[in-house]
C-alpha cells in the first residue's frame, strides 16, 4: 500500500487536531473578532475643537460629540452656530485643558478613562497619584461643562477606584477648592460624604483645616451632627456607591448601581488622607 510518509518516518498530527486544538495565534485571532455592527463608524462631518489658550486642535466626529454631549448637541444643531465657524468647523475652549479634554477624546472613541500617568510619573512632590487626581476632577468639571453624562459618570468611577488603590482621598486644600469651583454637586458632595463618614479627630486638630474653605467643613461638621442625633456612624467601613454622585437622565438612576470593587474592607484599614 503506498504511504505518503517515507520509511521511518513520523506521523504528524490528525488534521483533525489543527481544528480541535487551536494554535495560540488562532486563539488570539477568535479573542479580537466581532460583530461588524459592533464597529464603530470612522465616516461622517469633523469638527476641530481647539482647546486652551494654545488652541491644540482636536479632530473628532460631529456626531460623536453630538450624541454625547448636550453642549455639542445644542452648538452643532444650532442654526447661528454659537462658537462654531461654518468656513473651519471649528470649536473654542479656551477655559480648558488640552490635557484633560484628551482624555475626553479617548473616552469618545475607546470608552475607557486614560488617566493613569504610571509610576514612574510624579508631581513636584514625588507623588504619581496626584497627578492622576488633579486630571479627574478636572476632567469632572469638563463633563459637567459639556453636559456629558457618561464622561461624567466615568471620571467620578475613575477618581473612586484610584482612591480606593491608592487609600488617599483628595480631601487636601486643593482638590476641596477645586471641586468647589468646578459646578459639580455631585463632586462636592463626594468629597464631603467622605469626610462624613471616614474623619478622625486627628483632621479635626489639623491647623490648616479651620482656614481653608471653612464653608466646606461646616458643612461635614453639620452632617456629622445629624449622625449623632440618629444611629451615628455605620459600624462598616463606609464604601461609597458610585451611583449617588452620578449623573442620571430625567432622573433615573443605575439599573444596576455600580459599587466600588472591593475585595474586602482592608483597603481602608490604613487610609490616608490630605489635608493642608
Amino acid at each position: 500500500m503506498f504511504s505518503s510518509y517515507p520509511t521511518g518516518s513520523k506521523r504528524g498530527p490528525p488534521i483533525s487536531s489543527f481544528f480541535s486544538d487551536p494554535s495560540p495565534a488562532t486563539k488570539k485571532i477568535k479573542h479580537v473578532r466581532s460583530l461588524q455592527s459592533e464597529g464603530a463608524s470612522f465616516q461622517g462631518q469633523v469638527i476641530s475643537v481647539l482647546v486652551g489658550n494654545e488652541e491644540k486642535k482636536f479632530t473628532i466626529h460631529a456626531d460623536r460629540l453630538s450624541a454625547s454631549s448636550e453642549f455639542f448637541k445644542r452648538l452643532l444643531n444650532s442654526s447661528s452656530k454659537g462658537f462654531l465657524e461654518n468656513a473651519t468647523n471649528e470649536v473654542r475652549l479656551p477655559e480648558h485643558s488640552p490635557e484633560v479634554f484628551e482624555l475626553y477624546a479617548q473616552f469618545l472613541y475607546a470608552g475607557q478613562i486614560y488617566s493613569d500617568p504610571g509610576k514612574t510619573a510624579l508631581d513636584k512632590n514625588n507623588n504619581s497619584h496626584a497627578l492622576e487626581t488633579n486630571l479627574l476632577i478636572d476632567a469632572i468639571t469638563l463633563a459637567d461643562y459639556l453636559q456629558d453624562d457618561e464622561f461624567h459618570n466615568a471620571a467620578i468611577d475613575a477618581l473612586i477606584s484610584q482612591a480606593i488603590e491608592t487609600n488617599i482621598w483628595p480631601v487636601n486644600s486643593e482638590w476641596i477648592g477645586k471641586a468647589l469651583t468646578s459646578g459639580s454637586a455631585s463632586l462636592v458632595k463626594l468629597l464631603k460624604d467622605f469626610c462624613v463618614f471616614n474623619s478622625n479627630a486627628a483632621w479635626w486638630t489639623n491647623d490648616k483645616m479651620g482656614d481653608s474653605h471653612p464653608e466646606f467643613w461646616i458643612s461635614v461638621a453639620k452632617e456629622m451632627a445629624l449622625l449623632l442625633d440618629g444611629a451615628g456612624r455605620p459600624p462598616m467601613k463606609w464604601v461609597p456607591t458610585n451611583c449617588n454622585y452620578h449623573r442620571h437622565k430625567a432622573g433615573v438612576r443605575c439599573v444596576s448601581p455600580a459599587l466600588a470593587v472591593i475585595e474586602s474592607t482592608s483597603y481602608f484599614d490604613d487610609l490616608q488622607y490630605w489635608v493642608g
